[in-house]
Protein backbone atom coordinates (compact mmCIF):
# COMPACT_ATOMS: atom_id res chain seq x y z
CA UNK A 1 0.00 0.00 0.00
CA UNK A 2 1.19 3.83 -0.77
CA UNK A 3 3.17 5.00 2.13
CA UNK A 4 4.29 8.50 2.45
CA UNK A 5 6.87 8.87 5.64
CA UNK A 6 8.80 10.93 7.22
CA UNK A 7 11.22 10.38 10.20
CA UNK A 8 13.41 12.86 12.11
CA UNK A 9 13.09 14.97 9.56
CA UNK A 10 15.18 18.44 9.11
CA UNK A 11 15.23 21.34 7.17
CA UNK A 12 17.13 24.30 7.73
CA UNK A 13 18.50 26.92 5.28
CA UNK A 14 20.17 30.47 5.46
CA UNK A 15 18.09 32.97 4.49
CA UNK A 16 19.67 35.98 2.62
CA UNK A 17 23.44 36.81 3.35
CA UNK A 18 23.27 35.43 7.15
CA UNK A 19 25.70 32.87 8.00
CA UNK A 20 23.57 31.05 10.92
CA UNK A 21 20.84 28.44 9.40
CA UNK A 22 17.26 29.01 9.80
CA UNK A 23 15.91 25.88 11.30
CA UNK A 24 12.36 25.37 9.68
CA UNK A 25 11.44 22.10 10.39
CA UNK A 26 13.05 20.15 13.45
CA UNK A 27 12.96 16.08 13.43
CA UNK A 28 9.43 15.62 12.55
CA UNK A 29 7.70 12.34 11.92
CA UNK A 30 4.48 11.11 10.48
CA UNK A 31 3.03 8.85 8.11
CA UNK A 32 0.24 8.55 5.48
CA UNK A 33 -1.51 6.03 3.88
CA UNK A 34 -3.08 5.43 0.63
CA UNK A 35 -6.84 7.40 0.27
CA UNK A 36 -5.70 9.82 3.70
CA UNK A 37 -6.76 13.03 3.96
CA UNK A 38 -3.90 14.64 5.95
CA UNK A 39 -4.06 17.92 7.93
CA UNK A 40 -0.52 20.37 9.23
CA UNK A 41 -1.65 23.11 11.10
CA UNK A 42 0.14 25.80 12.83
CA UNK A 43 0.62 29.04 12.32
CA UNK A 44 2.04 31.37 10.11
CA UNK A 45 6.08 30.23 9.54
CA UNK A 46 5.87 27.20 11.42
CA UNK A 47 7.67 25.38 8.67
CA UNK A 48 4.46 23.88 7.03
CA UNK A 49 4.85 24.78 3.14
CA UNK A 50 8.90 23.72 3.86
CA UNK A 51 7.21 19.93 4.37
CA UNK A 52 4.82 20.29 1.56
CA UNK A 53 7.77 21.61 -0.87
CA UNK A 54 9.66 18.86 0.29
CA UNK A 55 7.61 16.07 -0.22
CA UNK A 56 7.06 17.71 -3.73
CA UNK A 57 10.18 17.14 -4.12
CA UNK A 58 11.07 20.86 -4.29
CA UNK A 59 13.02 21.38 -1.50
CA UNK A 60 16.06 19.22 -0.11
CA UNK A 61 15.93 18.25 3.51
CA UNK A 62 18.42 18.65 5.95
CA UNK A 63 18.59 15.25 7.84
CA UNK A 64 16.34 12.12 8.52
CA UNK A 65 14.46 10.86 5.98
CA UNK A 66 11.34 11.36 3.69
CA UNK A 67 10.15 8.41 2.14
CA UNK A 68 7.32 7.36 -0.76
CA UNK A 69 6.88 3.88 -0.64
CA UNK A 70 10.05 2.75 0.68
CA UNK A 71 11.61 5.17 -2.15
CA UNK A 72 13.61 8.36 -1.16
CA UNK A 73 12.24 11.92 -2.07
CA UNK A 74 15.46 13.60 -3.97
CA UNK A 75 13.82 15.13 -6.92
CA UNK A 76 10.91 17.03 -8.32
CA UNK A 77 8.24 14.36 -8.34
CA UNK A 78 6.11 13.87 -11.78
CA UNK A 79 3.36 12.06 -9.70
CA UNK A 80 2.08 14.84 -7.23
CA UNK A 81 0.26 17.95 -7.67
CA UNK A 82 -0.09 21.07 -5.95
CA UNK A 83 -2.76 23.44 -5.33
CA UNK A 84 -1.10 26.99 -4.12
CA UNK A 85 -2.81 30.30 -2.52
CA UNK A 86 -2.86 31.93 -5.63
CA UNK A 87 -5.11 30.13 -8.60
CA UNK A 88 -2.07 31.10 -10.90
CA UNK A 89 -4.14 30.41 -14.41
CA UNK A 90 -3.47 31.27 -17.20
CA UNK A 91 -5.49 34.37 -17.93
CA UNK A 92 -5.46 34.15 -22.05
CA UNK A 93 -6.83 30.38 -21.69
CA UNK A 94 -10.33 29.88 -21.16
CA UNK A 95 -10.85 27.35 -18.00
CA UNK A 96 -11.58 24.22 -20.02
CA UNK A 97 -7.80 24.94 -21.32
CA UNK A 98 -6.39 25.60 -18.13
CA UNK A 99 -7.25 22.35 -16.71
CA UNK A 100 -6.36 20.51 -20.12
CA UNK A 101 -2.91 22.23 -20.02
CA UNK A 102 -1.00 19.76 -17.54
CA UNK A 103 -1.75 17.02 -20.17
CA UNK A 104 -1.23 18.65 -23.16
CA UNK A 105 2.66 19.15 -22.20
CA UNK A 106 2.61 15.82 -21.30
CA UNK A 107 1.93 14.60 -24.48
CA UNK A 108 -2.03 13.61 -24.48
CA UNK A 109 -4.06 13.43 -27.62
CA UNK A 110 -6.50 16.87 -27.76
CA UNK A 111 -8.98 14.30 -27.29
CA UNK A 112 -7.96 12.33 -24.41
CA UNK A 113 -7.11 15.89 -22.22
CA UNK A 114 -10.30 17.69 -22.98
CA UNK A 115 -12.42 14.41 -22.46
CA UNK A 116 -10.52 14.04 -18.66
CA UNK A 117 -10.83 17.77 -18.32
CA UNK A 118 -14.50 18.03 -18.87
CA UNK A 119 -14.81 14.79 -16.43
CA UNK A 120 -12.82 17.14 -13.41
CA UNK A 121 -14.61 19.91 -14.89
CA UNK A 122 -17.72 18.23 -13.99
CA UNK A 123 -16.41 16.98 -10.62
CA UNK A 124 -16.02 20.79 -9.48
CA UNK A 125 -19.67 21.91 -10.49
CA UNK A 126 -18.23 24.27 -13.34
CA UNK A 127 -19.32 22.81 -16.52
CA UNK A 128 -21.32 25.64 -17.17
CA UNK A 129 -18.01 27.93 -17.45
CA UNK A 130 -16.05 25.85 -19.58
CA UNK A 131 -15.91 28.57 -22.11
CA UNK A 132 -15.49 31.06 -19.67
CA UNK A 133 -11.81 33.06 -18.90
CA UNK A 134 -10.34 33.24 -15.28
CA UNK A 135 -11.32 37.03 -14.87
CA UNK A 136 -14.81 35.89 -15.14
CA UNK A 137 -14.59 33.74 -11.94
CA UNK A 138 -14.85 34.56 -8.95
CA UNK A 139 -12.18 33.71 -6.39
CA UNK A 140 -13.78 30.83 -4.97
CA UNK A 141 -14.50 29.38 -8.74
CA UNK A 142 -10.98 30.29 -9.72
CA UNK A 143 -9.87 27.71 -6.79
CA UNK A 144 -12.00 24.95 -8.21
CA UNK A 145 -10.36 25.66 -11.46
CA UNK A 146 -7.46 25.11 -9.90
CA UNK A 147 -7.91 22.01 -7.98
CA UNK A 148 -9.54 20.40 -11.32
CA UNK A 149 -6.49 20.83 -13.03
CA UNK A 150 -3.92 19.40 -10.62
CA UNK A 151 -6.90 16.38 -9.97
CA UNK A 152 -6.37 15.98 -14.13
CA UNK A 153 -2.98 14.28 -13.78
CA UNK A 154 -4.55 11.86 -11.47
CA UNK A 155 -1.57 12.38 -9.08
CA UNK A 156 -0.97 9.82 -6.42
CA UNK A 157 -0.27 12.77 -3.79
CA UNK A 158 -3.04 15.94 -3.76
CA UNK A 159 -0.91 18.82 -2.10
CA UNK A 160 -2.73 21.85 -0.87
CA UNK A 161 -0.80 25.14 0.34
CA UNK A 162 -3.65 26.98 2.00
CA UNK A 163 -5.31 27.12 -1.00
CA UNK A 164 -8.45 28.84 0.77
CA UNK A 165 -6.62 31.42 2.94
CA UNK A 166 -7.04 34.30 0.10
CA UNK A 167 -11.13 33.91 0.22
CA UNK A 168 -13.64 35.44 2.31
CA UNK A 169 -14.92 33.36 5.29
CA UNK A 170 -18.33 32.10 3.82
CA UNK A 171 -16.60 31.32 0.63
CA UNK A 172 -13.58 29.33 2.32
CA UNK A 173 -16.21 27.37 4.41
CA UNK A 174 -18.15 26.36 1.16
CA UNK A 175 -15.24 25.71 -0.74
CA UNK A 176 -13.67 23.34 2.52
CA UNK A 177 -16.91 21.11 2.06
CA UNK A 178 -16.59 20.61 -1.98
CA UNK A 179 -12.60 20.00 -1.02
CA UNK A 180 -13.98 17.18 1.34
CA UNK A 181 -17.13 15.79 -0.88
CA UNK A 182 -14.49 15.96 -4.21
CA UNK A 183 -11.79 13.57 -1.59
CA UNK A 184 -14.80 11.54 -0.99
CA UNK A 185 -15.53 10.74 -4.88
CA UNK A 186 -11.89 10.68 -5.67
CA UNK A 187 -10.30 9.03 -2.57
CA UNK A 188 -7.16 10.76 -3.20
CA UNK A 189 -4.25 10.88 -1.13
CA UNK A 190 -4.09 14.42 0.43
CA UNK A 191 -1.80 16.72 2.50
CA UNK A 192 -3.51 20.02 3.24
CA UNK A 193 -1.62 22.81 5.10
CA UNK A 194 -3.41 25.76 7.02
CA UNK A 195 -3.23 28.02 9.42
CA UNK A 196 -7.13 28.02 10.24
CA UNK A 197 -8.77 26.15 12.66
CA UNK A 198 -12.46 25.72 11.71
CA UNK A 199 -14.92 26.27 15.09
CA UNK A 200 -17.70 23.65 14.68
CA UNK A 201 -21.01 25.15 14.96
CA UNK A 202 -23.00 24.06 18.08
CA UNK A 203 -25.82 21.60 17.60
Amino acid sequence: MFKLTAKDLSIHYHIDKQTTEFIAVDQINFTITQGEFAVIVGPSGCGKTSVLNAIAGLLPITSGSLLLDDQLIDSIRKDCAMVFQSSALMPWRKVIDNIAYPLEIRGYSRTKRYQKARQYLRLVGLSKFEQSFPHQLSGGMQQRVNLARALNVEPSLLLLDEPFSALDALTREYMQDELQRIWLETQNTVVYITHLIAIPSPK
